[in-house]
């Protein structure tokens, strides 16, 4: 193919206009009349997705084809699921597949690690963790590998081979790879589809289909990839497959991305598939950065891969924060935010940057700010759903109603369940929660406890009691669940984000009964969702109606911020420089996305040494990237020691230090 004005490559740095133009491309093609449903358009992930939405305002012509690669995927899976079908040989035909969610996903492989373990496997002292955790790492393996177009008989055999050594540590991945084979077996058997298999069954069997291909040809006439740098090897594939007949074809590319190589993103594809087929318009400086900013990334990225040192410009780090402990450090953290918000700057242009967001941290600063009447944004949208007080008080009911499932509740638990449906003082909440979980729910008729929580509580708890009884218990979970909450909690007028968790929390036990009844006792059912709510499997992440905090400060990791498109800050602060966080290694016990990927060689053998240069390499894109979000200044803080007393020195906070030259406030 040869290179054409129609299609173009956008190329820049973070924050210099690509995916402006490409949206300006979208809106000058639905100007001239092109039918929406023939422009497709591929963006990293759901809240880029929603981004472009929002952004694109216009009276589309027909269907939006605004899509994640995964969601483009599942849609083609439902509409010729029939094509995909035929050569399944295992298990009934059905006319369209059950897609998993990644909570029930993990849950069914952890099922399934608890089954091997029961045979004898997983035993090797080396490998201690939870099954919980090991589920989370299988789940990875099979979808980095999927991404990566591996067939999954490669996968054990890949992360044994990278080992490089004789004995237990290789015949582990042996557990790997019967466990993996198992969770396979089950899910396809029943037409259960996870990510990876999702990906694996439509590049397999249906994108390889001559006449889909054809269909999908003539269907997509105009295609438009945002952050081609974040590009999945199997998304690739398909880019390629419509390469050929689309009229136009824009892309973004970022010179200073490639943040998801952890999830199996490519950036070398973009650039040596797809740059030489387009004309290539390398856009001007970062718009959501000073120059400053911009160049003092590039010196700290320079200084952490050891290469030739570049000049810093002062002044871009205004404050390093230095204390012997981390809760001091915090504090320190929230007095420097506090003064910034005292001399008039906007609470949502500061954003708040640790390798991890711990309740301690939140917590602090949350009190901080709310005695000036601030708030904390936390952005990493990784809020359990059980520790939504109305999802919670759902459990706590769920467990009482079902005494055969023999799972314990806290007297906390309940005492925070009856001061919210009652409206009740700590005290006599604990005292009604004494008398639930020794009686269950029956009707007061004992003077003393009348006389302890007063005859107003005890009627309002007695007209509960006969609300629960009328009630009908021996359905589906997930019909338990819209039953107690319409006539229990949604009563008390509870806010958008509980209703929302509290929908999310049916909808779940709705999926999680379709995958279960091919797994599962019908009486165990409720047992197991419980088992995973409780375990908190299962995130909150799925709200997307949250009401906003007024006046408040963003909260979020690195990761997260780099994934926030269109995002910029007037400061950041950058917090916990002495944890070795900031140089995190993406191996694992029972994965690695590089031995995974498409530049891993054959024979090749992972070592410290590789190891090393990869935590770097990626530390470095990190920094870079966010100094080019950053609008006026950066505030860094250590400490000496963690939140457990172990003294932590980090490399990062050395590099800050020798390139600012002063750990004093500088005006």
């Amino acid at each position: 193919m040869t290179v054409t004005a129609n299609r173009i490559m956008f190329a820049g740095p973070t924050g210099c206009g690509k995916t402006t133009r490409l949206l300006a491309v979208y809106k000058e093609l639905i100007s001239g009349g092109v039918p929406s449903d023939t422009i497709q358009v591929f963006v990293l992930n759901r809240e880029a997705a929603d981004y472009w939405k929002q952004n694109v305002q216009i009276a589309a012509s027909g269907f939006l084809r605004i899509d994640t690669y995964f969601s483009f995927v599942r849609r083609e899976l439902q509409h010729f699921w029939h094509v995909v079908e035929k050569d399944l040989t295992e298990g009934e035909p059905t006319l369209e597949p059950v897609f998993l969610t990644m909570e029930t996903a993990q849950y069914m492989m952890e099922l399934c690690i608890g089954e091997m373990r029961r045979e004898g496997r997983f035993l090797d002292e080396r490998f201690r963790s939870q099954p919980s955790r090991m589920a989370l790492q299988l789940a990875e393996t099979m979808q980095i590998a999927a991404i990566s177009r591996l067939d999954a008989g490669e996968i054990a055999q890949r992360l044994a081979g990278a080992w490089g050594k004789a004995g237990s540590p290789v015949t582990i991945y042996e557990d790997v790879r019967q466990t993996i084979e198992l969770y396979r077996r089950r899910c396809l058997s029943a037409r259960m589809l996870d990510y990876a298999l999702s990906l694996e069954l439509y590049n397999t069997l249906l994108l390889s289909e001559p006449a889909y291909q054809q269909r999908l040809r003539q269907t997509v006439q105009h295609l438009l990839v945002d952050d081609t740098e974040e590009i999945l090897p199997a998304a690739m594939e398909c880019i390629m497959q419509l390469m050929p007949a689309v009229k136009t074809a824009h892309f973004g590319y970022c010179t200073d991305g490639g943040h998801s190589i952890f999830f199996g993103a490519h950036p070398e594809l973009a650039r040596e598939s797809l740059i030489p087929l387009c004309k290539y318009v390398e856009l001007g400086v970062s718009r959501t950065s000073t120059l400053a900013c911009s160049c003092f990334g590039d010196a700290l990225a320079a200084k952490i891969l050891n290469e030739e040192p570049l000049n810093a410009p002062g002044g871009v780090v205004l404050q390093h924060i230095v204390e012997d402990l981390r809760g001091q450090m915090v504090r320190s953290t929230g007095e420097s935010l506090l003064d910034l918000l005292e001399r008039g700057v906007e609470p949502g242009d500061i954003a708040i940057v640790a390798p991890f967001i711990d309740k301690a941290l939140e917590h602090t600063l949350s009190t901080m700010l709310s005695g000036k009447g601030y708030s904390i944004r936390n952005k990493t949208r990784s809020q359990r759903l059980i520790d939504l007080p109305f999802a919670r008080a759902l459990v706590t009911l769920l467990i009482t109603m079902h005494p055969e499932w023999q799972i314990p509740n806290s007297a906390v638990d309940m005492a925070q369940l009856l001061a919210l449906l009652l409206e009740l003082d700590p005290i006599r909440s604990m005292i009604l929660a004494e008398h639930v979980l020794e009686k269950g729910w029956v009707e007061l008729d004992q003077v003393s406890v009348h006389s302890r929580v007063g005859y107003a509580a005890s009627g309002q708890y007695n007209f509960v009691c006969r609300r629960l009884a009328d009630l009908v218990k021996d359905v589906p979970i997930a019909e338990l669940i819209q039953q107690v909450f319409g006539r229990l909690l949604y009563p008390l007028q509870p806010a958008i984000e509980e209703v929302e968790g509290c929908r999310h929390l049916a909808q779940s036990a709705q999926h999680f009964q379709q995958f279960a009844l091919a797994f599962l006792p019908l009486p165990k059912i409720g047992w197991h969702f419980i088992q995973m709510i409780q375990k908190g499997t299962i995130a909150a992440k799925g709200r997307r109606h949250a009401e906003p905090k007024p006046r408040a400060v963003n909260l979020t990791t690195a990761y997260a911020l780099l994934m926030d498109k269109g995002t910029s800050y007037r400061y950041q602060f950058w917090l916990d420089l002495s944890r070795d966080a900031w140089f995190r290694s993406d191996a694992k016990e029972l994965t690695n996305p590089h031995v995974l990927s498409l530049r891993w060689r054959e024979g090749e053998v992972w070592t410290d040494a590789i190891n090393e240069r990869l935590r770097r390499e990626k530390t470095a894109r990190t920094v870079k990237a966010m100094a080019r979000r950053c609008r006026s200044g950066m505030i860094v803080a250590e400490s000496a020691c963690d939140s457990y007393g172990s003294e932590r020195e980090g490399e990062l906070a050395a590099h800050l230090s020798d390139l600012e030259g002063t750990k004093e406030l500088m005006e």
